[in-house]
């Protein structure tokens, strides 16, 4: 009776940013927000213009290294067949991945540790079979029981007036039809990662992948809790209108190690070929390098953004495709940032000197193999370092805790993400789509044959048998599931 782990978890949303003040209480406050029309008008007391160069803000550019830890496929474009070939993407000819890629990992994090509003959340009824050609709708529908948990939790749309701190660092667009809603434009951009100069990086051949099920919000015991009680929520007796809440921001869990092999994600039948994608991943142990460049950030923004590339020394971020079956896992790490200071730059003794007035460089780009690599790629960013000697000290490393500014962060919050993020925080078991015992007895982890039964006997089960996923603890493994469950 094998227990597992679903390929995901859930961080919960509560609107409310928590942080130890000096006397080493904890206090709580709700989110950060600013007023969309102050910031049209340009009253608003942060730096969010585009018009001009805010003083006492923070402009430059961070230059970070991608490692992946499992094979990872990010698609240029996909081509119809059976089945489904996806193009990997190139830049020069070579494998790369694409700044949009990097930045919707990254913006997710930083939406979840700030308490930020959702900037892309699909709205839908739900509802499930009561029979023979009969379907029953739940009440209300995913945005009335988001908006039930945080009030300005939902994408940006005309019911709201404030900005949250992660749609003012990487800007939004009205949600919808609110089409006559302004919208703001980041003040951060990602290029796309490309290969240490001299790295032979090749595709792997190709594989066709297990089928990629959807997210399927009605699994009421994964997606749904009920406040009032601690009993599995069934779905016929879901209530997303008034009874019901979100278990929180979705996110991806670290597979096991022997699951990071394509070979192990690869199908085993020829089955509903027309549902699969014939791949060409990127393989393990790859190193790209990319800069994202900011402007006019506050001290805590800047905190939230690098606490975001690296909220732990152990995080792996997740990106691209094949989540669920093991694929995108990756390390990023800071190795170098650069600060221009906007009134020396536009002045006239300005023009002679540097661009940048501080940098702080990683050992491995100081001194180590990374250097001459970093420099050759990215050749205007390290121009006139020579002649910089206004360096940060040790204590200014990007990469540590020491100098960010936590202010916009949820410290509960940012402990979850943590979790999830950190292979350590869980036991040595498959991740899995939810199968039940004869199922793992007869095709291991080939995830493709009837992913249903184990929710139809959860949902049988008699309280409190039946299961829900867990949810993230502090200071214990997070708990698996079980594949015996409702026999």
């Amino acid at each position: 009776m094998p227990n597992f782990y679903a390929p995901y978890n859930f961080v919960p949303m509560t609107g409310v940013v928590q942080r130890k003040g000096a006397d080493g209480v904890i206090r709580g406050k709700s989110t950060a927000q600013v007023e969309a029309a102050d910031i049209a008008k340009g009253t608003s007391n942060l730096p969010v213009r585009h018009d001009l160069w805010m003083p006492n803000s923070r402009s430059g550019v961070l230059v970070c290294q991608l490692c992946t830890n499992s094979p990872m496929v990010v698609g240029a474009e996909q081509t119809g067949g059976s089945p489904t070939d996806v193009i990997g993407y190139t830049v020069g000819g070579k494998p790369a991945i694409p700044g949009t890629s990097i930045r919707g990992a990254i913006s997710a994090i930083a939406e979840a540790i700030s308490q930020s509003a959702l900037r892309v959340l699909d709205d839908q009824s739900l509802s499930f079979s009561a029979g023979k050609q009969q379907r029953v709708t739940v009440p209300g529908t995913i945005h009335d029981a988001f908006k039930r948990q945080f009030p300005d939790s939902l994408p940006w749309n005309s019911q709201r007036s404030r900005l949250t701190p992660a749609e003012l660092l990487f800007g939004v667009v009205a949600d919808g039809g609110h089409t006559s809603l302004p919208g703001l434009r980041s003040r951060m951009s990602i290029e796309d990662a490309l290969p240490f100069p001299g790295a032979s990086i090749q595709f792997q051949t190709a594989a066709t992948l297990q089928i990629l099920s959807s997210p399927k919000p009605k699994a009421a015991c994964m997606y749904w809790n009920d406040p009032n009680s601690t009993s599995p929520v069934k779905k016929r007796q879901l209530n997303l209108a008034n009874k019901h809440l979100p278990n929180g921001r979705k996110f991806y869990v670290p597979h096991p190690m022997e699951q990071r092999q394509t070979a192990v994600m690869e199908t085993k039948n020829t089955q509903h070929m027309d549902q699969k994608l014939r791949v060409l991943a990127i393989p393990e142990d790859s190193f790209f390098a990319f800069e994202l460049r900011f402007e006019s950030l506050t001290d805590a923004e800047l905190g939230l953004l690098l606490t975001s590339l690296r909220p732990s020394p152990d995080f792996e971020h997740r990106i691209g495709m094949g989540k669920p079956l093991g694929m995108g896992h990756c390390f990023i790490d800071v190795l170098a940032m650069r600060l221009v200071d906007r009134s020396k730059r536009y002045s006239l003794d300005g023009w002679s000197g540097s661009r940048y007035q501080k940098t702080w460089l990683s050992d491995c780009v100081k001194t180590g193999g990374a250097s001459a690599q970093v420099r050759e790629l990215f050749p205007v960013t390290f121009a006139g370092l020579q002649e910089n000697t206004a360096m940060f000290i040790d204590e200014t490393n990007p990469n540590g805790s020491t100098v960010r500014d936590f202010t916009l962060i949820d410290s509960a919050t940012l402990v979850r993400m943590r979790k999830l993020g950190e292979l350590a925080s869980f036991e040595e078991l498959p991740v899995v789509y939810p199968l039940k015992t004869e199922q793992f007895n007869a095709n291991g982890l080939n995830q493709e044959a009837d992913l249903f039964r184990w929710f139809v006997a959860n949902e049988a089960a008699q309280r409190p048998q039946g299961m829900s996923l867990p949810s993230t603890d502090p200071n214990h493994l997070l708990p698996p599931l079980n594949s015996a469950n409702g026999n």
